[in-house]
């Protein structure tokens, strides 16, 4: 989740609770970086974050 709220702060976007355009953005930068799997418990981690901040 670190990764993700430092990309949305660079890009003056929320983290929490993020919009879906927000993490598909994100996730799209990432793809060219990262693996599938990478990219996967990335998005699992955002959503974890989201559910225990009760979003």
């Amino acid at each position: 989740m670190d990764c993700f709220a430092a990309w949305t702060a660079a890009h003056g976007l929320d983290s929490l609770p993020a919009q879906p355009e927000t993490i598909g953005a994100y996730l799209t930068a990432k793809t060219d970086s990262l693996r599938v799997s990478a990219v996967k418990r990335r998005l699992a981690a955002i959503s974890t974050a989201h559910r225990l901040a009760g979003h």
